[in-house]
């Protein structure tokens, strides 16, 4: 049985209960990252590529983060795209945006605290 590689993202956060907490952020399996693109300050984004159909993408990141108690405020489906935002602590927002471009599908996370 051949084991998958997954590495993780880490962003370290400030929230009242825990100085340092941090969210680690899934690479979706199989994807290729894609060099970080300059944001805003005080948003990050991470931003990958996949084979695999838009909504497993969304689905994937959906039980990730439901698993580690985020709610969820906010989600679009449309033809060929998707988006889920989550609160992961009361002062941070992560969306996830999955697209299909040209035979794949392009994910963008954007974390913004």
């Amino acid at each position: 049985m051949e084991k998958q590689n997954q590495t993780k993202t880490t962003t370290k956060t400030a929230s009242k209960t825990q100085k340092n907490q941090q969210l680690d952020i899934p690479t979706y399996p199989n994807a290729s990252l894609l060099p970080a693109e300059s944001a805003p300050r005080g948003i990050q984004i991470i931003e990958m590529t996949t084979q695999d159909n838009w909504q497993h993408v969304l689905t994937f990141y959906k039980e990730k983060f439901i698993e580690k108690g985020w709610s969820i405020f906010a989600s679009e489906h449309l033809k060929d795209l998707g988006t889920i935002s989550f609160h992961p602590t009361t002062k941070e927002t992560v969306t996830v945006l999955a697209a299909c471009e040209n035979s794949l599908t392009h994910i963008r996370i954007y974390i913004q605290k």
